[in-house]
């Protein structure tokens, strides 16, 4: 196993992409009879390996975050532990932000830090090149928990929102 986690780690290095079902294999977190398993399954149904395997319950949204971000040779982030900033969260549009299940942490000297939930999907890092910063660090999180913080962070007007607003701006001052 120790060889195969080292294979692995070189293959990220040199740019190359390590299949998820041998990463999970590898760090034990699964058997080779549970991947091939789910692999019969997306063969079937053409989802993706990761989440039929967290539907199954074989392994943890967490687990299944942890082995992409390997895959992908990608720092993963605690969303449940860090918060973003307000200067972070300004800069990107809350509909870009639920489109693509992306939150901005922080911003450090033009650098900014953010979570995302799909490191597969090349539109959410188009988005990301359009930012009005000089880089992105990318972290990788549960789209759960990126739901969530998005939830948390972007302030939703509702529609009784709306109509105060529009009250207040119709008002005339006594």
């Amino acid at each position: 196993v120790v060889s195969h986690v080292a294979e692995l780690t070189a293959m990220i290095a040199a740019g190359e992409r390590a299949r998820l079902g041998d990463v999970l294999v590898a760090e034990n977190l699964i058997t080779p009879e549970e991947v091939s398993a789910a692999l019969n399954l997306q063969g079937a149904s053409g989802r993706q390996l990761g989440a039929i395997l967290v539907e199954q319950g074989v392994i943890d949204p967490r687990v299944l975050t942890r082995a992409l971000a390997a895959q992908l040779g990608l720092p993963t982030i605690d969303l449940r532990r860090e918060r973003p900033t307000d200067e972070a969260i300004e800069l990107l549009d809350e509909a870009i932000a639920r489109q693509f299940l992306i939150v901005p942490m922080r911003v450090l000297d033009g650098v900014l830090d953010v979570a995302i939930a799909d490191g597969n999907d090349p539109r959410v890092r188009a988005e990301l090149e359009r930012l009005p910063v000089r880089a992105v660090n990318i972290y990788l999180a549960p789209p759960a928990d990126v739901q969530v913080s998005i939830n948390t962070h972007y302030r939703v007007l509702s529609s009784v929102d709306d109509d105060v607003l529009q009250i207040w701006a119709e008002a005339s001052p006594e």
